[in-house]
């Protein structure tokens, strides 16, 4: 999975704005913060309109982008029917079972890992989860003996009862 870059752009805050003792304007800041992706709008920031700008070109121009992951997506523009979206979502599985196929053969491909700890590592994450589904099988035939001793003590006390009723 690739990791977003964050641009920070610096030469939006140039000179003129008062960063001396830490205080800067809010227009200043905008800008600054305009290129980011969570800041940012696709056609600019607020801090770009001036205030012969009507309410309806600043909703337009801060209306958000489309959705970039096929995730949100699908959740920002529901299918018209089930049908659309069982064969939207069997298009995205073989897409996700290629890239995975892809992903394993460049990981086997590459053998060697750089780091020597890595080997270990994984070693030992396997020798965990080993010992972890023996722990659980394990637990399992203890709780099925337990039940089967609870049985054979019932049994015994009902035969106790059955040959000795004064007891």
């Amino acid at each position: 999975m690739a990791r977003p870059s964050f641009h920070f752009d610096t030469t939006t805050l140039d000179d003129s704005d008062e960063v001396d003792d830490g205080n800067i304007s809010v227009a200043a800041l905008s800008a600054f913060l305009a290129p980011t992706m969570d800041f940012g709008t696709p056609t600019g920031s607020p801090a770009h309109f001036g205030h012969d700008a009507s309410n309806e070109e600043q909703l337009a121009a801060l209306s958000l982008s489309p959705p970039s992951s096929p995730v949100a997506a699908a959740a920002a523009k529901p299918f018209r029917n089930a049908k659309e979206e069982h064969d939207y979502l069997l298009a995205q599985r073989e897409t996700l079972k290629t890239q995975l196929q892809t992903l394993l053969a460049a990981d086997a491909a590459q053998g060697d890992h750089p780091n020597p700890w890595f080997h270990r590592a994984r070693d030992e994450i396997r020798a965990t989860r080993r010992s972890q589904h023996e722990n659980a099988r394990l637990k399992e035939a203890i709780e099925a003996q337990l039940k089967q001793i609870r049985r054979l003590e019932r049994a015994a006390r009902r035969k106790k009862t059955l040959q000795h009723p004064s007891a």
